[in-house]
């Protein structure tokens, strides 16, 4: 199936983004808006865009942005905190529904690694179809950063006493890179997931544990959820041998069962929602 790109700006009240809308040129069964991961990012990295050409070749509309203060979308990423950013995906999801093909009621978020942070505050604070999570932890993100510099220590063969000198010098140079990092690093968002108003499927590559997401225990906090509530909507999957960005062993593309399970997933959910 071919695919139609066309840019298009939108706006978060005063606040102006941009991105590209992704549409199949045959039918459109659900339509999706990508919520970035941390730093610097647009409409062009290459992990998201792999990701959102895959799912418009598959009968899936996208709207993949510039985050704020990146390319053609205005503000400053560095001052935004979860919800801030959760706002500018709101917009996204409305910019999306006035697209003609896309049904307005079959609208969900996929968030890539910190996005999956900010996507369980966006739906509920607006009618969302699904909830994706790619590689996001479920953990507090200072949980997550301590996790992660624990994993830099050990993978420079250093003794991990050195945590206790490393980490306060660590999460000071994200707070000077990232001022923002001081109102959400005791976010948790295990709450929002328990209590998520859609349908919700987490994926994680296993070998993240031992890079950027503490895969074990964000697995464990979303399995509480689940045996506790009946009912629940949440999903997980589990990807062996597979990373933070979920790519074949050999790292050269993501592995084509996640796309397939993902798109499988999102049109499954969309089915029972309409």
């Amino acid at each position: 199936m071919s695919v139609r790109t066309k840019a298009i700006e939108y706006r978060n009240e005063d606040l102006k983004l941009a991105g590209d809308i992704l549409i199949p040129t045959g039918e459109c069964k659900a339509g999706t808006v990508f919520i970035h991961g941390s730093g610097k990012s647009d409409r062009t990295n290459p992990w998201y865009r792999e990701i959102a050409e895959y799912l418009a070749h598959h009968q899936i509309g996208v709207l993949l942005s510039d985050k704020r203060g990146c390319n053609e979308s205005e503000g400053d990423w560095r001052t935004a905190d979860f919800h801030d950013l959760a706002e500018d995906a709101i917009a996204g999801v409305e910019a999306l529904r006035n697209h003609a093909k896309i049904a307005t009621d079959l609208i969900g978020l996929i968030g890539v690694s910190q996005g999956g942070w900010v996507a369980p505050i966006a739906a509920h604070e607006r009618n969302v179809s699904f909830v994706v999570n790619l590689s996001g932890a479920t953990v507090r993100p200072r949980e997550q950063f301590h996790h992660e510099v624990m994993n830099d220590i050990r993978q420079m063969r250093l003794p991990g006493w050195l945590v206790h000198v490393y980490f306060p010098l660590a999460e000071l140079f994200l707070r000077r890179k990232w001022p923002a990092w001081h109102d959400v690093r005791f976010f948790d968002p295990v709450p929002l997931w328990k209590s998520l108003p859609a349908p919700g499927l987490l994926v994680f590559g296993e070998e993240d544990e031992y890079d950027n997401v503490p895969v074990k225990e964000s697995i464990r906090r979303i399995k509480d959820i689940i045996e506790e509530a009946n009912g629940c909507q949440l999903t997980i999957k589990i990807y062996p041998r597979s990373g933070h960005a979920l790519r074949e062993p050999n790292g050269k593309q993501i592995r084509p069962d996640v796309l397939e399970s993902l798109v499988e997933w999102i049109i499954n959910v969309s089915r029972k929602g309409a």
